[in-house]
């Protein structure tokens, strides 16, 4: 796996719940 793939794959796994914080905030 590389640096960039990683990342990429924590971004997918974090944006989900990034959106669940902005709507549970709204």
């Amino acid at each position: 796996i590389t640096l960039k793939s990683g990342i990429e794959g924590m971004m997918k796994r974090m944006i989900p719940e990034v959106k669940e914080v902005v709507a549970e905030a709204e």
